[in-house]
């Protein structure tokens, strides 16, 4: 099986197509916000447990206080 992980510069695209900070982005998926920069930065790899943290709060739209993220978001 061979598959991606979506990069960095990807979910960065994607977040800001949403119009989050990457703070708000980061505690909407329960990581820091300098774990999600080394991310969009490249400084670090996805592992697929934080994969699944995106994945999950994405197919949930609307479950985040008074943030709803929605969104087509394409990874």
């Amino acid at each position: 099986m061979n598959f991606s992980l979506p990069s960095g510069q990807r979910i960065r695209k994607e977040r800001e197509k949403l119009g989050l900070t990457r703070e708000k982005f980061a505690e909407i998926i329960g990581l820091s916000d300098y774990y999600v920069g080394q991310l969009e930065r490249g400084e670090r790899q996805m592992s697929l447990n934080v994969l699944v943290k995106i994945a999950g709060r994405r197919t949930h739209p609307g479950k985040f206080g008074s943030s709803p993220v929605r969104g087509n978001w394409k990874f």
